[in-house]
């Protein structure tokens, strides 16, 4: 499905703005020569300007040593959760810098959300990142949410890392969640996607270089399935909806992925946003689009 760019002046002005500041700023100091502490810094540079709503209660738990930010929604939760792992290449990012997209899941979902602060590469090369979730996973569960009710979400890594929870879940015979939604996900770690050449100019946001350093300090093993959705069977997973930008590098991973959960009869939904990037609902404070693509989500979670 192609989701149209809103053609109104606003939405025109802030795009063009902001594909240029991802160019000159974010894509130019993300990735080699630059080193792991360079890239934080600029992530910490930007985060204060994606904004969240206010009015949106924040908790902080700590599970086995591992923050979790709670984003509560005003008035009663109906009973309903959603567990979102963000996004930043296995290396970067917290609940801070997706707190755009997660304070907006809370209020329009009313549901409360979970953010896992999850261990970083490099420092915490795989499976670390992938047990932390697990560990929240399970913790949901403990304290006495049914797998139905858990909703599981995640943008680009993090949308790799939801996958490979349900994989993880899987060959664990446990219950999967009830529904998955993924926001530009990573799904292919060797790069093969057509639009990874194709697009690899137009992309404002990512560079090829970059996802390669990433997955070398991720240190992901080839012989292991967890991070390899596209090589797998995925009857029996639980609906999936997922979101990509028609001018990113990963746009091949969403298409193929959508293919194949679509041969294995999963219920899925794939929304191509035209005109947009690497998980633009991250800007949802500027872009009409990216507000629709969380409203999106929203009902999804809902229905």
């Amino acid at each position: 499905m192609i989701i149209n760019k809103p053609n109104n002046f606003l939405e025109i002005i802030s795009s063009g703005s902001l594909k240029l500041f991802l160019r000159l700023v974010f894509k130019k100091f993300m990735g080699p020569p630059h080193s792991i502490n360079t890239q934080r810094l600029v992530l910490k540079f930007i985060s204060p300007s994606l904004t969240g709503l206010s009015g949106i209660r924040k908790e902080i738990l700590l599970i086995d040593g591992m923050d979790i930010a709670v984003y509560h929604p005003p008035g009663v939760s109906n009973g309903k959760v959603i567990l979102y792992i963000h996004g930043g290449a296995f290396c970067l990012g917290n609940a801070d810098t997706h707190r755009s997209i997660t304070t907006r899941l809370a209020k329009q979902t009313n549901s409360s959300v979970w953010v896992p602060n999850y261990r970083l590469a490099p420092e915490f090369p795989y499976p670390a990142a992938l047990e932390d979730i697990l560990s929240c996973y399970k913790r949901l569960l403990a304290i006495g949410y049914s797998s139905e009710n858990i909703i599981v979400g995640g943008d680009s890594a993090g949308g790799s890392l939801a996958l490979a929870l349900a994989l993880n879940l899987r060959s664990l015979n446990m219950r999967l969640p009830g529904k998955i939604f993924l926001l530009s996900p990573l799904t292919d770690m060797g790069g093969t996607g057509e639009s990874f050449e194709k697009l690899r100019h137009i992309d404002p946001m990512l560079s090829i270089e970059w996802l390669e350093q990433a997955k070398n300090w991720y240190q992901y093993p080839e012989d292991n399935f967890f991070h390899d959705p596209l090589k797998q069977d995925l009857r029996g997973f639980p609906p999936l909806l997922i979101q990509v930008g028609a001018e990113e590098i990963l746009l091949s991973d969403s298409i193929r992925l959508a293919e194949i959960a679509k041969e294995c009869n999963v219920d899925v939904t794939l929304q191509v946003y035209e005109g947009r990037w690497h998980v633009f609902q991250l800007q949802a404070t500027y872009l009409q689009s990216a507000r629709s693509a969380i409203e999106d989500i929203a009902q999804f979670c809902m229905e």
